[in-house]
């Protein structure tokens, strides 16, 4: 097995010991990107910019090709790369190569970190800057690695929360247990979390009050967060409770749900964090970022997750890494589907494999099964799962609606979607659920509901393209023609490539808008 090191000078080495290092900056520069990539994968175009940006396209893939033979010539092997559909991969087979680890090693032994591909230098602005990034990513997430855990903590536990009060009487202690468990488990499944209780914990990197404050046949219910032990970094929010079954009240559900969103928002800025959470930091902001659908969130936040992953091998980092996929494959937005697909199943099985009872790994294979392999029985199963695991989950019940609309009961998906949004209606991703919920309206073949989510979705995040497409649709069935042209030259600006042949395209996401009978949609090429 050949070695790759890339923290510190690049260096190549044979099982022997050899040296098998190839001579130049250009072929150095080139396995840096590689070995730094998500999965060791790279678009030909990705490269020529980043080492040739001033090559025109003939030249530029020549130079590539030159310089992927350098390598092979000097590592003795024409196997070491696997090229295909546009795309350089590095093969693990043959070349072993493990920076976040090497990194971690290095830091954990006691010595400074050095550079990413220390030395490497090519005379190019955008390989400059690329490789500046890089270095400066490398350092922030490992550079306080070999620091001394603090007495009494757990270098692996993640952080600690503190459950610090309950209700005073029975009734009010099993609303706050309730909601603590929820909130826990929603934590729990993205990342490694200990609970202590009491009304200590100087040390804590957060502290939890649950307070459930009886009133009749009604309940007050009120989450607290303090953020290391400082009473100015401080989140409070409370809900009425209803009549209905505690454990499905939507109220103590939202509430968990936000408790648990803004926690990792406070643990993705605290700057006193333990040090395995440093490592995972850049995971947890991914999970910020996961319902973006611009291609250069996707690239940003599969880096994020697969350096996360390489610090904290879980099975969440992959299941979002698949769910991602999906969603890039569904907006038309991959260069290579099939291969992508096949990365986002690979994904999605490892993640089971190593997470099989948590809720968010369920839901984003559910999400996966559906989309990708239109498995409606295995996504039904896995949503249902995800949402028994955790109910405070609005993935999971949007991840239901979907299969239950595949699975031809638009009635239930119609409660799944609006329990979903229900529950994250005061998150900062509002505008998925909505576009959720519009797209079960239109397949209850209610146009006006479906209109009143997709605005509000619009609305929410206007860079957000699928409710640009239902609205085009929808505001012509109404009558509604100057704002359905407004909305569709929005769509044009947000979707240069978009065409009205497009809903009429099993591959283009509009599925559920065809099967809503619309007025007059037929004439809608007259705009």
């Amino acid at each position: 097995m050949i070695l790759l090191s890339v923290i510190g000078p690049i260096r190549v080495t044979s099982g022997s010991g050899e040296n098998l290092t190839p001579k130049g900056m250009r072929p150095k520069a080139l396995l840096a990107a590689l070995a730094s990539a998500p999965d060791f994968t790279r678009s030909r175009a990705f490269l020529q910019d980043l080492l040739w940006p001033e090559s025109d396209l003939k030249k530029g893939s020549a130079s590539l090709r030159q310089t992927l033979t350098v390598i092979r010539r000097a590592l003795g092997t024409p196997r070491v790369f696997v090229c295909d559909d546009g795309y350089v991969t590095l093969n693990t087979a043959v070349l072993e190569c493990h920076p976040g680890r090497e990194a971690q090693a290095r830091v954990k032994s006691g010595f400074d970190l050095p550079d990413f591909a220390e030395g490497v230098d090519v005379a190019s602005p955008v390989f400059e800057d690329w490789i500046r990034d890089e270095r400066a990513r490398y350092h922030m997430v490992f550079e306080t690695l070999g620091d001394e855990a603090p007495e009494g903590k757990d270098r692996r536990a993640g952080p600690i929360i503190f459950h610090l009060e309950r209700g005073s009487t029975a009734e009010e202690a099993d609303y706050s247990d309730l909601f603590t468990d929820l909130y826990f488990q929603g934590l729990s499944d993205l990342t490694r979390v200990r609970v202590e209780e009491g009304s200590a914990g100087e040390e804590a990197d957060f502290k939890l009050r649950a307070e459930a404050i009886g009133r009749g046949t009604l309940q007050r219910l009120r989450g607290v967060l303090f953020c290391n032990g400082a009473s100015q970094n401080r989140w409070a929010a409370s809900e009425v409770l209803g009549d209905a079954d505690p454990q499905w009240d939507p109220a103590l559900l939202r509430l968990a749900y936000r408790c648990h969103e803004t926690s990792l928002q406070m643990l993705s800025e605290s700057s006193n964090q333990s040090t395995e959470t440093v490592a995972r930091t850049r995971g947890i902001s991914a999970f910020t970022r996961l319902l973006d659908l611009s291609t250069e969130a996707f690239e940003d936040t599969d880096r994020d997750l697969a350096m996360a992953h390489d610090a904290d091998p879980r099975g969440i980092y992959l299941a979002y890494r698949a769910f991602l996929r999906t969603n890039l494959i569904v907006e038309r937005k991959s260069p290579d589907p099939q291969g992508m697909a096949g990365q986002a199943r690979d994904f999605a099985l490892r993640a089971l494999r190593d997470e099989p009872l948590n809720g968010a790994v369920n839901a984003a294979v559910s999400h996966v099964r559906l989309l990708l392999d239109n498995d409606v029985a295995s996504a039904w199963q896995f949503a249902t799962r995800a949402t028994e695991i955790n109910p405070a989950n609005p993935l999971g019940w949007s991840s239901l609606a979907n299969a239950l609309v595949r699975d031809e009961r638009p009635r239930d998906a119609l409660q799944a979607s609006r329990r979903a949004l229900d529950i994250a209606r005061l998150s900062r991703h509002s505008y998925w659920w909505e576009m959720s919920a519009s797209l079960v309206s239109a397949v209850n073949q209610d146009p006006r509901a479906a209109l009143e989510y997709a605005q509000a979705a619009r609305a929410k995040s206007p860079d957000f393209k699928p409710p640009l497409r239902y609205l085009v649709a929808l505001y012509f069935h109404f009558g509604k023609i100057e704002a359905a042209a407004e909305a569709l030259d929005q769509l044009k600006q947000l979707e240069p490539d978009f065409e009205f042949r497009l809903f009429d395209e099993a591959s283009y996401p509009t599925a559920t808008l065809r099967q809503l009978s619309l007025r007059g949609v037929s004439k809608i090429s007259s705009l």
